[in-house]
């Protein structure tokens, strides 16, 4: 895998379950897709480079995207931004990667786009249950929108 190039495993359907993941170090993107492949029907595509990420996500759709903090040329709170730009991305969970603890950062983080964090060094069990919960409870909140917004249109 070099600096844009996906890396897929598993099934290609992205209507199974496709991840995208972006992030600065290789091992960890490595990391992530290893852990990801143990989830059936799970492809993954792995960039080191956030913009040609960004242009996978801009003609391609994926059930969760993966983003470590630092990526070069951008941190992943302007990943966020450019992501919820993309056509139809707006409704795709964004979990990012950091080892960051301040605050400020997860307040910015939520008000770009993301909708959970994870802690580096990633513990497995925490991955496995963010990864399975978080595009559920996304499809959950449209519904919710959706059922408040249609009363409202009866009216």
């Amino acid at each position: 895998m070099d600096g844009g190039t996906a890396a897929t495993t598993g099934t290609t359907d992205p209507a199974v379950t496709s991840v995208l993941i972006a992030g600065n170090a290789a091992v960890d993107l490595l990391h992530r897709a290893h852990l990801l492949r143990r989830l059936e029907g799970c492809s993954v595509q792995q960039f080191t480079d956030p913009a040609q990420a960004l242009a996978w996500a801009a003609d391609n759709d994926a059930a969760l995207a993966i983003v470590d903090y630092m990526t070069p040329e951008f941190d992943s709170l302007e990943f966020a931004r450019r992501f919820r730009a993309c056509a139809g991305k707006s409704a795709t969970p964004l979990l990012m990667v950091t080892a960051n603890h301040v605050i400020e950062l997860r307040h910015r983080a939520l008000q770009a786009g993301a909708e959970d964090f994870l802690n580096k060094p990633l513990d497995g069990a925490e991955f496995f249950a963010c990864v399975k919960i978080t595009p559920d409870l996304r499809a959950r909140h449209r519904q919710f929108a959706l059922r408040a917004v249609l009363p409202a249109q009866a009216a």
